[in-house]
């Protein structure tokens, strides 16, 4: 049986320009004629091969509907033409149908296995990675139930060992342990607004405590780090599939501020991790992009001048928002021209913010 190929194009970084500057359609001067979709490949790697600028490609893409069933997603063996007469990206070949004027052509359609699986929108390793660290708020923190031993007087736990939990259940049988490792504080007001967990493991209810002097037993059935006395237990959610990321979309304009780092150092670079002061309450959802700007200061170079000189805010990153509470979004570094620190101005990536 064969599925129809459905086509896409997805998000580029935006050239660097003020954050205030309207948007441009234009396409890489350098694009090349078509492209080859492979195994491995992702859209945002795609798409930096032909567009300058995220937000232009439902623009250019060409309204194709018959081919075009699903507007968020490409497949492996698709070919992704680029019509420069028309500044269209298209499913055919311009070439090939301005090669005669006799013949009438009709839209065609490539077909691929019905297992094939969608191209993902970043590399599913980084979708693993977001996966692991989830956004705890302050209710889950006190809420949730803890471990609190370990059978034979041990200190720690891994698979197959037997735990000892306590706090309410909910009726839930199947929980990931989650150990909170780093608070995100808000660097406009100091307040902490969430905690940063990392999976370490799941465990499974064996039995429930009868009273409260009792303790609830569980059994470890998988782990990736010791599990620790005081680890909190989440309800499991059902595993997704990594390639069922949201679809992309200019996100809500905001003005927020990088209130945390996941990595070891000051800076982040492409592909690191980071927490946003903003949130739901703010407009913000996974799929929406963002972009990071900053003030560059110029020393002058003229011995009677004291003061530095300030250049205009320039885009110096995209973020791809991948989870998201009322008011932290976690959001994955996918380009960067600059390092980026705790303090920068997140901006949507459309232009100015609010």
């Amino acid at each position: 049986m064969k599925k129809f190929i459905t086509a896409a194009f997805m998000l580029a970084l935006p050239s660097t320009q003020t954050h205030a500057a309207a948007p441009l359609c234009e396409f890489q001067a350098h694009a090349p004629d078509s492209h080859v979709v492979t195994a491995g490949d992702n859209l945002w790697d795609i798409a930096e091969k032909f567009l300058q600028n995220s937000w232009c490609w439902p623009k250019v893409w060409d309204q194709n509907r018959e081919s075009v069933n699903n507007p968020h997603k490409i497949y492996p063996g698709q070919t992704i033409y680029f019509d420069r007469q028309r500044g269209k990206l298209s499913l055919l070949d311009n070439k090939v149908a301005s090669s005669t004027k006799s013949e009438k052509l009709s839209p065609r359609i490539r077909a691929a296995p019905m297992q094939a699986q969608a191209v993902p929108v970043i590399p599913a390793h980084l979708l693993e990675l977001v996966r692991t660290m989830p956004i705890l708020n302050n209710i889950q923190m006190t809420m949730a139930a803890k471990i609190l031993a370990f059978s034979d007087g041990r200190n720690m736990g891994m698979k197959n060992d037997a735990v000892y939990v306590t706090g309410p259940l909910e009726g839930q049988q199947h929980f990931h342990v989650v150990r909170p490792n780093l608070h995100i504080k808000d660097p406009e007001t100091g307040v902490i607004l969430a905690y940063a967990g990392k999976r370490v493991g799941v465990v499974r209810l064996v039995s429930a405590a009868t009273d409260a002097q009792q303790a609830h037993h569980f059994t470890v059935t998988d782990s990736n780090a010791e599990l620790l006395a005081g680890d909190l237990l989440l309800p499991a959610m059902p595993t997704k599939d990594l390639s069922d990321f949201p679809p992309l979309h200019a996100s809500a304009a905001i003005s927020g501020r990088i209130a945390s780092i996941f990595r070891d150092g000051l800076w982040a670079g492409p592909y690191d991790l980071v927490a946003i002061n903003r949130g739901h309450l703010h407009g913000l959802s996974a799929g929406g992009t963002l972009s990071v700007v900053k003030q560059a200061k110029i020393k002058a170079d003229n011995s009677r001048t004291q003061n530095n000189l300030t250049a205009p805010m320039q885009t110096i990153a995209t973020l791809l928002v991948t989870d998201v509470t009322d008011q932290v979004a976690f959001a994955m570094v996918m380009r960067a021209i600059d390092g980026i620190n705790i303090g920068d101005l997140v901006v949507s990536s459309e232009g100015a913010a609010k």
